[in-house]
């Protein structure tokens, strides 16, 4: 503690003055500490104070409850509060009423599980909508609607729509495979093989070959699909019919014409006829393939003898190279058996050409003729003579040589 002495001016005793303390961070935290302490002490006090003063809030001091009503202590002991419960349902410490809250609890779960269900139910019709307008039936959204208003599940409204005639006459090639003992194609199989035949169609310039509305088209391949002709079958048909009748040799379609009835107006209808076995219709385009290929070197023909060549596996380009040889030879040889009386004929000739039935007589037939051809040629008397007096002149006997 420092001092002044004696102030010389007043003449009084100088007071002794404190030494001033130094302010710190410390110094200024331990203050702040103290303040807010202070401060804490004095909120609690006036808390309790308040809570004391109200009747429901202090807990030493049981309230008067109203009637039918008893007081419940709920919460703790500084920051709970009386509560009264109806003497019917009980208050629970944390403050609800177990019946009550509990019945309300149910019906609120229900409502929403109910609302859940409910959307979850047009959700699926609306699916099942979508589906069939797809298959081009949305002429059933009436039916779809009032199933679901009779609370019918999406299921069983499935199941029911396929049974109405509009679904039957949709898929008519399901209902005629059913009947026909084989199974039903799903809906996306069968709408795959509409969509491959119609493709097929097109790409061979028949695209309204079935129509030109779906519903006609639809009814068109419903017999193609019943009938259980696959995709690559249709093309094969169609392929067959217009690359390898309709656009080639005319006579082909006359051969058909003749050997078959078959118009050349009707020729894809015939084709695509599914009571039409394929395997024969092949068969019937190789005759009168050979038929044809037998009208264009000038010779006969029928449906026996074409078939009797397809059957034994003479193609188009064989019979169209064959015949053409039978037409070189037979007007010499035919002629040359009228002169020797020995009989050459087409079938003859066929015979020995496509390797069929007694070829192997055929030939011999035609080399004897060659032989008494030249012979008569080689100075054997009478031979000239007959050929003459027959019609023929020994340039005609050298040309005829020379066919052989």
């Amino acid at each position: 503690m420092a001092t002044t002495g004696y102030d010389v001016l007043s003449g009084l005793k100088a007071v002794p003055v404190a030494k001033p303390t130094a302010v710190t961070p410390a110094s200024i935290a331990a203050a702040q500490a103290a303040v807010a302490a202070t401060e804490k002490i004095a909120a609690k006090t006036e808390t309790k104070a308040v809570r004391a003063a109200d009747p429901l809030t202090n807990k030493s001091v049981v309230p008067d409850a109203p009637a039918g009503t008893t007081p419940v202590w709920v919460g703790g002991t500084d920051t709970g509060g009386w509560k009264f419960q109806s003497n019917q349902n009980p208050i629970q410490q944390n403050g609800s009423t177990t019946d009550t809250n509990t019945s309300a609890t149910t019906d609120a779960l229900a409502k929403l599980q109910a609302q859940q269900d409910a959307a979850v139910k047009q959700d699926a019709f609306k699916l099942i909508e979508d589906v069939f307008n797809q298959y081009g039936l949305g002429s059933l959204a009436t039916k779809i609607a009032d199933y679901m208003k009779q609370n019918i599940g999406p299921n069983e409204a499935t199941l029911l729509l396929k049974q109405t005639p509009e679904y039957q006459t949709r898929f008519a090639g399901n209902v005629a495979r059913v009947k026909a003992g084989m199974n039903a194609l799903t809906e996306a199989q069968y709408l795959s093989m509409e969509d491959s035949y119609q493709n097929t169609l097109t790409a061979y310039g028949l695209k309204n070959y079935y129509g030109t509305d779906a519903k006609t088209r639809q009814a068109g391949m419903a017999a193609a699909i019943g009938g259980d002709i696959s995709a690559t079958e249709f093309a094969d048909r169609v392929k067959t019919v217009v690359d390898t009748v309709q656009n080639a040799d005319p006579q082909i379609k006359a051969q058909l014409q003749s050997f078959y009835n078959v118009n050349s107006n009707d020729l894809v209808k015939y084709y695509l006829d599914p009571t039409n076995n394929f395997a024969a219709l092949q068969q019937k385009t190789n005759a009168a393939q050979i038929g044809a290929a037998a009208v264009d070197q000038g010779l006969t023909t029928n449906v026996a003898n074409a078939e009797a060549l397809a059957k034994f596996g003479v193609t188009q380009q064989q019979a169209i190279a064959g015949y053409g040889k039978v037409g070189d030879i037979l007007p010499t040889a035919n002629k040359l058996g009228q002169i020797y009386g020995q009989k050459y004929d087409q079938a003859t000739a066929e015979s020995e050409v496509f390797g069929t039935g007694t070829s192997a007589e055929a030939q011999r037939k035609r080399l004897a003729l060659k032989q008494l051809e030249e012979g008569s040629f080689a100075g054997r008397s009478g031979v000239i003579g007959a050929n003459v007096g027959a019609g023929y002149s020994g340039s005609l006997g050298k040309s005829i040589q020379g066919k052989f």
